[in-house]
């Protein structure tokens, strides 16, 4: 009851730890590694030199769901909470129908704006989310196709959505909030 999804077809079901076996288990360890990563590049942007910073904290998951959308399911424009004050949000693509699977690693370019984002997660940023006809200013939005395999991470208050896809197969991923805890002092 507490997850986005708009599912008529298909199902989400948060997994517990219980439920986790030597795969899923591997799987989350690969994720709280990117999760480091992620974290540790935002440090080393932060500043250079006697300025920089290293992440000192940990990275914990905090919720793991599996999300299997069929014909005109959909999750409308949300956002993710966690428990730790800093966090990451991601999906990792097990199936999709070929009609969703992108040729192009590549997110949408304004080129693309046109085309179709059946069944594909769209990240919006920056101020315009519709477009603006008095400043001609289009939509900043990633739209990024759901390929097996395909592992996206990104800050968990970042704005996203999945539109509804129509036709047959099964759109199935791994849905997961990650809390980032800092152990330095002053963050």
């Amino acid at each position: 009851s507490t997850l986005a999804g708009q599912i008529y077809e298909g199902s989400e079901i948060t997994v517990r730890e219980d439920q986790c076996g030597p795969s899923l288990n591997k799987f989350k360890e690969v994720v709280k590694e990117f999760s480091r990563y992620y974290v540790n590049t935002f440090f080393s942007m932060v500043g250079s030199g006697t300025n920089s910073r290293e992440f000192q904290g940990s990275v914990t998951i905090d919720k793991l769901w599996i999300v299997k959308q069929l014909n005109g399911d959909y999750n409308p424009l949300h956002d993710h909470k966690s428990r730790s004050p800093a966090g990451l949000s991601g999906v990792f693509y097990l199936e999709s129908p070929k009609s969703l699977v992108s040729s192009s690693p590549i997110p949408a370019s304004p080129k693309d704006r046109g085309k179709s984002v059946s069944g594909k997660i769209q990240l919006p940023f920056g101020s315009v989310v519709t477009p603006d006809f008095d400043r001609f200013i289009l939509p900043q939005v990633w739209t990024l196709s759901p390929d097996p395999g395909k592992f996206i991470l990104f800050p968990r208050q970042q704005a996203h959505q999945v539109s509804p896809f129509s036709g047959d197969g099964e759109r199935i991923c791994l849905a997961f909030n990650i809390d980032v805890w800092y152990g330095q002092k002053g963050i």
